[in-house]
């Protein structure tokens, strides 16, 4: 019976351990004879070193640093180090650097209107809002892929061990402990909702 129990403990554990990875909503829109109907599947992203794409097709609206605007369905590609979008034009491809934008919007799964700034090498989207604001480098809401915070309205900041205890300071060993462990999103989850 032993046995048995920890063969059914084990067969859990593994179809449950996904390694470095996380389920995203993939929204697919189809037309019916009734209209067009979007349903939301949920598909695996394994994260890894070397990652072709995690980024999701959105369809984001880009604002240009020379106040063109235009919104084309596209994803951003994070496979160098500088992040970038291949949008189609009348000419061929062309690619999108965030130094040649001033912003970039989408629409989530969840309707909400996610705006990205240009950063050096990335986009940052407003991901998170509490008393720390967390931007994460794909156009996703919660704290997968956070690489930035800001404290209230100061300045934005890339998200690293001191920055994080400057803002929370070290008065919750819990807290203290988290971050010394690098439980980043962790210690900000606890820090919004004390």
């Amino acid at each position: 019976m032993k046995d048995i129990v920890t063969l059914f403990i084990l067969c859990c554990w593994a179809a449950s351990a996904h390694g470095q990875g996380m389920w995203v909503p993939r929204p697919t829109t189809i037309n019916t004879p009734m209209g067009k109907v979007t349903t939301t599947t949920m598909q695996y992203t394994p994260m890894y070193y070397g990652n072709q794409q995690s980024s999701m097709r959105y369809l984001f609206t880009v604002v240009m640093k020379d106040d063109s605007t235009f919104t084309q369905r596209t994803a951003i590609d994070i496979s160098e180090k500088q992040h970038t979008l291949k949008i189609k034009t009348a000419n061929g491809k062309k690619v999108i650097r965030p130094a040649d934008t001033r912003w970039l919007s989408c629409i989530t799964v969840d309707g909400e209107d996610l705006k990205g700034i240009p950063a050096d090498s990335c986009w940052l989207f407003h991901s998170i809002k509490g008393k720390i604001n967390g931007y994460a480098y794909l156009a996703e809401e919660g704290y997968n892929y956070l690489a930035a915070i800001q404290q209230g309205e100061g300045p934005i900041l890339p998200l690293t061990k001191a920055n994080l205890l400057a803002m929370v300071g070290t008065q919750d060993p819990k807290l203290q402990k988290m971050i010394d462990r690098g439980k980043f999103a962790n210690a900000i989850k606890r820090y919004n909702t004390e």
